[in-house]
């Protein structure tokens, strides 16, 4: 039998993946969620290799947070790379999930779009090229009237997100990871750290009010928000 003096958990947070992967990029999110008893839910979104829009992927988390945690539960979102894309849009677009939504991370996400994706004439691809109609449409969306924290975690080699200053979203909380690779944001433990301050921070509805954790000015630059009129290049 359970043992009814334990604690349940704390936190349920809902991880998103990029495009061409699955849940099990996060594998060593999972091991550190567990470790700090919260509950995670790792999404397999179909699909998810630029063949779908943006739209019908969040449409698929939507639908996925509502078979998982039903009922008015509270959950983060964390997004890796597309995963934060996708994220941004179910936020959007989907008020029943909206207002169950107590903080976003963004992980290695290409804010405003990468090059890269010129490379595949796909319907969700094309949506992830520098300038489209749907990151027009994120950079022109009032965020803040969310009143939830939001953190972008980015890198500069970004191999993936070209250039990799579009990456950083502006207008929100942007910190500059050390790591070297796209996918090692999800490797490194004091990343990770960065991401449980958000979502553990004890006063919802107060954006940016969760402590960054400190690291050699040389490894770490974190960036303050920039006003909510800054817009993507």
């Amino acid at each position: 039998m359970p043992d009814p003096s334990a604690e349940a958990p704390t936190q349920t947070v809902i991880f998103v993946h990029g495009i061409f992967d699955s849940s099990k990029c996060f594998w060593r999110y999972r091991r550190l969620a567990e470790e700090r008893g919260w509950q995670g839910h790792f999404i397999d979104m179909s699909n998810a290799n630029g063949t779908a829009t943006m739209a019908e992927l969040a449409d698929q988390v939507a639908e996925f947070i509502k078979e998982e945690v039903p009922g008015q539960t509270p959950v983060h979102l964390v997004g890796f790379s597309m995963g934060g894309v996708v994220s941004k849009e179910l936020l959007r677009t989907h008020p029943e999930i909206r207002s169950r939504v107590r903080g976003l991370v963004t992980l290695a996400t290409p804010h405003a779009g990468s090059r890269l994706a010129h490379f595949l004439a796909r319907p969700g691809a094309r949506e992830l090229r520098p300038g489209s109609d749907l990151l027009r449409a994120h950079a022109a969306f009032d965020w803040d009237s969310l009143h939830i924290p939001i953190l972008n975690l980015w890198t500069s080699p970004d191999f993936v997100v070209l250039p990799h200053r579009n990456s950083r979203w502006l207008g929100q909380t942007n910190v500059e990871s050390p790591v070297t690779i796209h996918p090692w944001l999800l490797w490194n433990r004091r990343d990770f750290a960065q991401v449980a301050a958000l979502i553990e921070t004890k006063e919802p509805g107060a954006p940016r009010s969760f402590p960054l954790i400190a690291r050699k000015p040389a490894a770490l630059r974190a960036y303050p928000a920039s006003p909510a009129a800054t817009r993507l290049p």
